[in-house]
């Protein structure tokens, strides 16, 4: 059976009152870190009246890279859907045993407009309409800092006691696979011993989506529309975000519009929607554990790779090239090089 028609059942299952339910225009799109993303339309007749909706479908791979928790991400994003002051897609349907297509899944609305990695720094696009869409991610970066997480009911998403906690959590979590391959060589060693020995004492805590960046954002024009992929989310220091947003690469660039709307801006339109910006050392921290966290998703990629017994062949090469440039970046940010 195609999963075009299984999708049909599964959905027949969900609305029992429904006829003719129809499914088009099903498609994998791309990956998040932990998903399969199809995109679809659905159509049905329910109560004398046409049902027509844009819907994704995303569904566990046969091995995950970055474990995730699909009850606990559905839960956020309908949360957040109910009380979040920026946009987030309706979660509709959960199937948490994989009895429908193979293996977990959930079913979201399809939010109208496009992601795109290098939205900000792709100069085809007008100036004035990427420094609009970056003031729109500082300010949405602000607005998720800002949120009362209690309030929303997000007590489920197992807060830390403290800044801290939320730390050792972090470095445990984002290590663990480096140091466990035990092939990356004394910069790691010595980075989780800085991390370890630098990590914040205190401050404060917030929802923090662990992946912000311009891939992570649904765009029309000038409008930003959708903020999606909440499989890292934690409560934690809210400066993990920003230390990731920040870290002095190629990557951090993305985030910018380079002579347009740079790191100044993006504080003063993140203090403004209710963010607070964290002092230099523990941005310095978080830099360095997102730098950890970028080493981390691609040595996890070939782990995916090989537990799938697909050959890593030429990317496992670029995989050494990466690693080599995370050392020296982080040894440039841990003062371990002139």
């Amino acid at each position: 059976m195609t999963l075009q028609r299984r999708l049909e059942e599964f959905l027949q299952a969900q609305l029992p009152d429904a006829t003719g339910i129809a499914v088009s225009g099903l498609r994998r799109a791309a990956p998040s870190l932990s998903r399969e993303n199809w995109l679809f339309d659905a159509r049905w007749e329910r109560h004398g009246t046409t049902v027509e909706r844009e819907l994704i479908l995303r569904r566990e791979p046969l091995v995950q890279s970055i474990a995730s928790h699909d009850e606990r991400e559905f839960r956020l994003i309908g949360a957040l859907h109910r009380a979040a002051p920026f946009p987030v897609p309706e979660p509709l349907w959960l199937d948490l045993e994989g009895r429908w297509l193979e293996r977990p899944f959930m079913v979201l609305e399809r939010m109208r407009g496009h992601g795109e990695r290098h939205l900000l720094c792709d100069d085809r696009r007008p100036v004035e309409e990427r420094v609009a869409l970056a003031r729109a991610f500082a300010h949405v970066t602000g607005q998720l800092h800002a949120l009362d997480w209690r309030a929303a009911g997000l007590g489920f998403l197992d807060p830390p006691a403290n800044a801290g906690e939320a730390a050792e959590k972090a470095i445990a979590y984002w290590t663990g696979g480096l140091v466990a391959d035990g092939d990356h060589g004394p910069t790691l060693a010595l980075t989780v011993d800085w991390l370890r020995r630098n990590r914040p004492q205190d401050g404060p805590l917030a929802l923090v989506h662990g992946d912000l960046r311009p891939a992570n954002l649904l765009v029309d024009g000038a409008e930003l529309t959708a903020l999606l992929d909440w499989e890292t989310a934690v409560i934690s220091d809210p400066a993990e975000d920003l230390g990731w947003i920040t870290i002095p690469s190629n990557y951090a660039r993305e985030h910018f519009v380079a002579g347009g709307y740079e790191l100044d801006a993006f504080r003063a339109d993140y203090e403004a929607a209710g963010g607070a910006w964290p002092d230099e050392a523990r941005l310095r921290f978080w830099q360095v554990l997102g730098v950890v966290k970028l080493w981390e998703y691609s040595a996890a990629r070939v782990r995916q790779a090989r537990a799938l017994g697909v050959s890593v062949g030429a990317a496992a090469g670029r995989v050494r090239i990466w690693h080599g440039w995370y050392e020296s970046l982080l040894a440039d940010l841990l003062g371990l090089v002139a």
